[in-house]
């Protein structure tokens, strides 16, 4: 693999437009990106491009597996020192990075006539469960 085909496949993946992919690699893409189109068609090409989105994919997952963990950690010792301030903002991130809050949204939206106060809760616990999280409600708190 030439060192343009390599830099070509490294632009592809972050971005994936192939215009711009020959361009940064110093191709020129042509009429209607002919060029760059029978760039991307060659096996060897192909092949780097999909080792490179696997290769990313781990990095990513490693990263969010580790703010998954460090989120979950710090929940736990929030519960362990009684700080549930601490804990429920910890399931906050957690809810937000999972995107319940959007789906609780979606839910509102669409069973508008079933809003309450119970039904707030009822999903929260179930979004909760679902993360593997225990709130802790402020009994004093209306």
């Amino acid at each position: 693999m030439t060192q343009q085909e390599e830099l070509f496949c490294q632009e592809y993946v972050q971005h994936g437009d192939l215009k711009k992919s020959a361009e940064a690699a110093g191709i020129f893409a042509g009429p209607d990106n002919i060029n760059a189109k029978k760039l991307i068609s060659k096996q060897r090409v192909k092949n780097r491009i999909t080792t490179l989105n696997v290769q990313a994919q781990i990095r990513s997952s490693i990263t969010v597996d580790k703010v998954l963990q460090m989120i979950m950690e710090t929940y736990q010792e929030a519960m362990s020192a009684q700080k549930f301030d601490a804990a429920n903002k910890a399931t906050s991130m957690l809810a937000e990075y999972l995107n319940l809050f959007k789906a609780r949204t979606a839910n509102h939206i669409s069973e508008q006539n079933k809003t309450s106060e119970e039904r707030l809760k009822q999903d929260t616990d179930r979004y909760a469960k679902a993360v593997g999280v225990k709130l802790v409600y402020d009994k004093e708190a209306k």
